[in-house]
């Protein structure tokens, strides 16, 4: 059995602490990372929230300390589906983990995400945490170290167990039901971003909730057709094809415009959705 030091137990109850009487999930997150930094020194790391939609994760509002908006946004734009341990997102279980119990150093040096990732960024090794409670899952935390740095090791994990319970149970308290993410702020967002009208805002957001076109139409008060020029407007800005793509184009973009032009700090990491 792992013994933590007095200085560790100092430390994880001003964290915990922190988990269970700061209101604001981005405030909490920061803190938390900020914190966790000082328990379990990394070089990269993010903590982001998860939804579920229709028997689907989407991770959204990622939140970290010392990682670039380049950074950050390209592993969920490119790396996120040869991320060699994504398969930990498949339990309802919580997992605490260390990616060289999982991986050889072969297998992760060989990999997609290591080579043009996480290689670039001058880190090696990771270790993560799922955050669920009552087969919920309420997000994750993710950690790198450079090869020069030490292992994760049975400390590090040991202090990621007992932070990740206090999430769980923190998280499950507050939202039973899990998390949803803020569609509206989302979606003013991509009005931004592709230059949508309010007509075709609403439209995007009623294809989203899965009905038809028939449907959208009694809901608007317009006719099927109109809801076609609409949708084909939608389909042309935001370069898809059919529904699926614009609604895969919407989970896996759409939360990433959040606040990215408000940020004062070009450094900081946006707020936005993964789909695992």
């Amino acid at each position: 059995m792992v013994t933590l030091a007095e200085e560790d137990w100092r430390k994880l109850d001003d964290c915990i602490l922190k988990i269970h009487t700061t209101e604001a999930l981005d405030v909490m997150q920061k803190q938390f990372m900020e914190d966790l930094d000082g328990l379990i020194p990394n070089q990269k790391s993010f903590f982001d929230l998860c939804s579920c939609k229709d028997g689907q994760f989407y991770f959204f509002q990622p939140v970290s300390v010392n990682m670039t908006v380049e950074q950050i946004t390209s592993y969920y734009n490119q790396y996120q589906f040869s991320d060699y341990v994504a398969w930990i997102f498949n339990t309802d279980q919580p997992i605490i983990y260390s990616d060289s119990d999982i991986v050889s150093n072969l297998v992760r040096e060989n990999s997609l995400i290591y080579k043009r990732w996480m290689e670039p960024m001058g880190v090696y090794y990771s270790m993560g945490s799922t955050i669920v409670e009552h087969q919920i899952m309420f997000g994750s935390i993710t950690l790198f170290r450079s090869r020069e740095a030490s292992d994760f090791g049975e400390r590090e994990i040991e202090i990621l167990k007992i932070l990740n319970r206090h999430l769980s149970a923190s998280f499950s308290m507050r939202f039973p039901n899990g998390l949803k993410k803020n569609d509206k702020e989302t979606d003013k967002s991509l009005m931004k971003r592709y230059g949508l009208t309010e007509r075709e805002a609403e439209i995007m957001e009623l294809i989203i909730s899965g009905i038809s076109n028939q449907q959208i139409g009694e809901t608007l008060f317009i006719s099927e057709n109109t809801v076609k020029k609409h949708i084909n407007n939608l389909y042309r800005k935001l370069d898809v094809v059919n529904r699926s793509q614009l609604m895969t184009n919407y989970y896996n973009q759409a939360s990433m415009l959040v606040d990215i032009n408000k940020r004062e700090n070009p450094e900081a990491v946006p707020r936005f959705m993964k789909s695992r």
